[in-house]
């Protein structure tokens, strides 16, 4: 009776309409053999860092436990904490908005389709009536839509194969696709890049492959959160499911690592390659594609990486000829703004995969390495499967980025490299009005075949025209050519153009079969580049300090830092950003020479490095570079908080908050007024925490600058700030000559008082309203500049203690007839001991 009973159970948990229970169990590791034994045990593995997770039952646990795991649940219902997330919507009727579909914002199947067919009912010119590339196991087709500028004709273009949900857990692989398309033709005809894309590439988007695994889910949980993963084969042993992502040709079998023999096993990878459907179909698709298919982008969750194949075995690579290609690629999409890390699968998520259709498509379509190969692992470990309803479209502007990089970079994609303006007039590189600028650009070809490429500038700007038309710079080969215009282009600044006035104009770089790229070049009108401030660390701490709030190990140090590794994956730098002979950086405790564990000496706490006083007064649209590495293994965990102040570090304003893992160098810019006005007394804070949850945290900063421009405007303050004293305010403004100027002061600059121009950096208090009460005080801050647009002012400091402790910042503007501002100082901080 007993064995009936569970022979019943069992049968109505397989049913379509049960539903399911999963827990989420947390299995600590001591080692490299735990780490073996786990991932040989057909468990579900859903993540090796920075703490092993596995989804399972009650018998999971149990099995776990007996093999000497210390294992605990972390939740003993992942269905109904995914659901929790979601948002209810009504079930589908018509098509409904992205975003809003029927599984707690997720389409279902029947959406996907509908969603699909909706953008070709809207853009036939774009995409071709649906192809089904093959039934299912239950019947249902496998759907394709094709997107290109001649969408029912096959054309000599580069084709480009993505796909979503080859596992039925991964709905935002699937919204991705639909997304990806969506923003293809809604962009056609109006983004240059996006039309070009279309017109020159043929896309092949299968949204959904594992069909019958994702329609489980939405019968189970209609409402979002099912974590069934595999197809629905019932196999020998009477267990449902292959994991369509073990069932590629390539290196299919080839340990019980990367997949699994057994057939309960999640990562079971069927009886032989291409058993199942929906990886037959595929493979048919990329056949029948030939030598016209240049890329494949296969998208996964969850994780946030992006990778290069191929991943079957730990310390894989491709061809020597090919695998620094893949390098430069891997790095380029690390450098995009989701900022995924990127690199081999095995090393980012600590274990291998073989058979997959990452790595079919690099090692074995049309004899293999002829194909651009690449896969991402959407969201971060935090979103899991079924990120919330309003993570949808945020992840899906990820994707769209990889996407569309990948897809530029199948054919020929021009760059431009670097770029050379030289001004005709003084050649001082101040852009003065009426001068001509001479503008020389490098280009290179980043894609993977070559093109004839042909520079030409572009500018809408009032105070610029521009002088000829493109020139061509001949072919350029593929996977990092180089060319440059022989002779400059030429744009001219307007005699009128008012100094200070920001001149702009886009160097654009484009070929017959390449999508344009284009940099945007700035300068404000009539003013030299000042003087930078450089700081590579090679020369001692220069006035930096260490200041740790909570920490037991990990504290800020300057030293030549040591690589150390983690899930094969470099974690803290062995190197320094700064080119040779350069050595040193800032790095969160670093191992000092000797090699150590991962976790040794990272961050636990919160430890923090703050600059010396910078002085921005005296630059006009100040920017501040640095170069920054970043490793946490728990996103949303550790984090690197990056701060600024204008008043020596008495309040602090956050300018980015970085949280996703990207252990290289990383190049950052800020232009601090887009933060706080411009003041002497700036300071940068950069604060790692890492706390109350202990993860494994390094983070390094190295090569700093604060550059900028001459000011229209600016002030000197000369004499000792005590009381009693007299400071002398010596005003410049040399371009401004017989011009009215309003000096202020205020005791903070947080905030500042805008004007048509920009931001004084004074705060409208108490002190601001007194300047013109007290001439005694405040002298000749009003007046009128002399020929050569200076004057002087003073500031009489009562002599009374009262005044002792105080500090505050005196600025000012020029100002015309109308009036109204024509420029503005900088703010310059007194401080009365």
């Amino acid at each position: 009776m007993k064995n009936t009973l569970l022979l019943l159970c069992a049968m109505w948990c397989a049913s379509p309409g049960a539903s399911t229970q999963t827990l989420e169990i947390a299995v600590p590791l001591k080692g490299k053999v735990d780490m073996e034994r786990l991932q040989c045990g057909s468990f579900d593995v859903i993540r090796m860092t920075p703490e092993p997770r596995v989804f399972g039952d009650a018998e999971s646990l149990s099995r776990l436990r007996a093999m000497g795991f210390a294992a605990r649940v972390v939740s003993w219902n992942v269905e109904q904490d995914y659901a929790s997330r979601l948002q209810t919507a009504s079930r589908w009727v018509g098509t409904p908005p992205f975003g809003q579909g029927s599984m707690g914002g997720y389409y279902t199947h029947q959406e996907v389709v509908a969603a699909m067919d909706e953008l070709r009912a809207l853009h036939p010119n774009l995409v071709a009536p649906k192809v089904s590339l093959g039934l299912t196991l239950e019947g249902r087709d496998i759907w394709m839509w094709k997107i290109s500028d001649n969408p029912q004709v096959s054309e000599n273009e580069p084709a480009v194969v993505i796909d979503g949900g080859h596992h039925g857990r991964e709905p935002i692989t699937v919204q991705a696709c639909v997304w990806f398309a969506k923003r293809l033709c809604e962009g056609h005809g109006v983004d240059p890049e996006l039309t070009s894309l279309v017109d020159h590439r043929e896309l092949y988007i299968v949204p959904l492959v594992n069909v019958d695994g994702f329609v489980h889910n939405e019968a189970t949980h209609p409402g979002g959160g099912g974590v069934w993963r595999k197809n629905r084969r019932i196999n020998s042993d009477g267990s449902v499911g292959v994991d369509p992502n073990r069932n590629y040709a390539f290196q299919w079998g080839l340990d019980e690592v990367g997949s699994s023999a057994t057939p309960s096993s999640p990562y079971y990878r069927g009886t032989a390659p291409f058993s199942e459907p929906c990886a037959a179909a595929i493979k048919g698709l990329s056949t029948s594609l030939g030598a016209r298919l240049a890329g494949y982008f296969t998208l996964h969750a969850f994780g946030s990486y992006v990778f290069i194949p191929p991943g079957y075995a730990f310390g894989a690579t491709a061809s020597s000829a090919v695998q620094p290609i893949y390098d430069t690629f891997a790095s380029e999409l690390a450098h995009l703004s989701p900022q995924y890390a990127t690199g081999h699968s095995y090393s980012l998520l600590g274990q291998p995969a073989n058979g997959t259709s990452l790595d079919w498509h690099y090692g074995a379509v049309n004899g293999g390495e002829s194909v651009w190969s690449f896969a991402a692992e959407l969201g971060s470990l935090t979103d899991g499967f079924w990120p919330s309803t309003s993570r949808i479209i945020p992840i899906c502007e990820d994707a769209f980025a990889f996407l569309k990089h990948v897809t530029r970079i199948t054919g020929p994609d021009p760059r431009i490299l670097d770029f050379d303006v030289i001004d005709s007039g003084q050649s001082n590189g101040s852009w003065d009005p009426g001068e001509v600028l001479d503008v020389s650009a490098t280009v290179s070809n980043g894609g993977v075949s070559p093109d004839t490429f042909e520079l030409r500038i572009e500018s809408t700007n009032p105070w610029v025209q521009v002088l000829g038309g493109p020139v061509s710079v001949g072919v350029v080969a593929a996977h990092g050519g180089t060319a440059s215009n022989g002779s400059p282009m030429q744009v001219q600044i307007n005699a009128a153009t008012p100094v200070g006035a920001e001149v702009t104009f886009d160097i654009v770089v484009e070929g017959p079969l390449g999508a344009p790229s284009r940099v945007t070049v700035s300068q404000p009108a009539g003013l030299e580049a000042a003087p930078t401030l450089f700081e590579d660390f090679e020369s001692g701490q220069g006035g930096w300090t260490v200041h740790n709030e909570i920490s037991s190990a990990g504290d800020w140090v300057l030293a030549a830092p040591t690589g150390t590794t983690f899930a094969n994956q470099l974690w803290n730098p062995d190197h320094d950003h700064t080119p040779a002979p350069g050595t040193h950086c800032w790095v969160t405790g670093d191992l000092g020479g000797s090699p150590g564990n991962h976790a040794t000496h990272d961050v636990d706490g919160i430890t923090t490095l703050i600059s010396p006083l910078l002085d921005a007064s005296h630059l006009f649209r100040p920017r501040l570079t640095y170069w920054r590495w970043f490793a946490v293994s728990n996103l949303g965990s550790g984090f690197l908080e990056v701060s600024l102040s204008n008043d020596g570090g008495d309040t602090w304003k956050p300018m980015e908050v970085v949280t996703l893992n990207q252990p290289q160098w990383v190049e950052v810019t800020h232009v601090l007024e887009d933060h706080l006005p411009r003041t002497s007394a700036m300071r940068i804070r950069f604060r790692a925490v890492d706390w109350p949850s202990l993860d494994i945290l390094e983070v390094a900063i190295d090569d700093l600058s604060l550059h900028g421009f001459e000011p229209p405007m600016d002030l000197t303050v000369t004499g000792s700030p005590m009381a009693g004293s007299t400071s002398t305010v010596q005003v410049t403004a040399p371009h401004h000559p017989h011009a009215t100027y309003l000096l202020g002061v205020a005791r903070s600059a947080l905030q500042g008082v805008s004007t048509g121009i920009g931001v004084v950096p004074l705060d409208e208090d108490d002190l601001f309203g007194m300047v013109p009460l007290f001439p005694s005080v405040f002298q000749d801050f009003y007046g009128v500049l002399d020929h050569q647009g200076s004057a002087s002012a003073q500031l009489v400091i009562p002599n009374t203690p009262v005044v002792s402790g105080w500090s505050f910042i005196i600025s000012g503007v020029t100002v015309d007839a109308t009036p109204a501002a024509t420029s503005i100082a900088g703010g310059v901080r007194y401080v009365i001991p």
